[in-house]
């Protein structure tokens, strides 16, 4: 997913695409239980016609992954001692760090 999800990004900037196909978002819902489920079952429905290859003109397979989680409080003690890995990190965008920040414990 990661990997196609760049490729397509990457591509739209070497063509200077004005209108990308790849696309990203980030919302935050505020939902019952309830509501999560009637939304989830609004969106197969909306996407479904789609799911079928339909031969039209300049139609493009689209990969679309969508996820859905209940925002859980962390504390500072649960993240005490986790490290992430740099050997394998990919960004999107711009980040800005210094070594004083990373270092603090």
């Amino acid at each position: 997913m990661r990997d196609g999800f760049q490729r397509a990004f990457r591509e739209a900037l070497r063509h200077k695409d004005t209108k990308p196909r790849a696309y990203l978002s980030y919302t935050r819902l505020y939902l019952t239980s309830e509501e999560q489920e009637q939304l989830l079952k609004q969106i197969a429905e909306l996407v479904r016609p789609f799911e079928i290859k339909r031969g039209i003109a300049e139609e493009v397979e689209v990969a679309a992954f969508l996820v859905m989680f209940p925002q859980v409080a962390s504390t500072p003690e649960s993240a005490k001692g986790t490290l992430l890995s740099t050997e394998n990190t990919q960004f999107v965008g711009s980040v800005s760090y210094d070594r004083e920040k990373l270092e603090i414990t």
